[in-house]
């Protein structure tokens, strides 16, 4: 009884450090939990999540998508693209919403990730950016953010 009572309070308080948003377009509809407190800038073509609106150009998780035939081919102009063309990136070692992604770190004047993934005939772009030194909780909650990313097709 100990141990079910342990877990329902578990379970209680990590449903309480998060909150899933969703967006729904007439193509896809894709959501992610982000961090209770944290604050959503979505500007209609990039949603940005950050711990505050004082920190939302130092430190912020981004996503956008592109309609694109290819998974990795040449990204529009967007303010947070990788350095590297999207072919040349590196196969990040876990799946993002089920499917194959790339990924490029950035360390120079801050700690920066960009990552890639492609599904729906959609091309996602998530960036990741955080002032140094690294903060292990704010890189830790870009990662549940990145792991919880759902995917789905409204028409089914």
């Amino acid at each position: 009884m100990r141990q079910f009572l342990f877990l329902a309070f578990l379970s209680h308080t990590l449903i309480s450090f998060s909150q899933r948003i969703t967006f729904n377009d007439p193509d896809l509809s894709f959501s992610f939990k982000k961090p209770k407190d944290w604050q959503v800038f979505d500007d209609g073509l990039v949603v940005k999540v950050s711990p505050s609106a004082a920190d939302s150009s130092r430190t912020y998780f981004s996503i956008t998508y592109f309609e694109d035939a290819e998974p990795f081919g040449e990204f529009p102009l967007v303010e947070s693209q990788p350095e590297t063309p999207p072919e040349n990136l590196t196969p990040y070692p876990k799946k993002i919403a089920g499917q194959d992604a790339k990924y490029q770190e950035n360390n120079s004047n801050e700690l920066s990730a960009t990552y890639v993934f492609y599904t729906f005939g959609q091309r996602f772009l998530i960036v990741t950016v955080q002032s140094l030194p690294e903060d292990q909780a704010v890189s830790q909650a870009f990662n549940r953010m990145i792991r919880s990313i759902k995917v789905t097709d409204p028409k089914k």
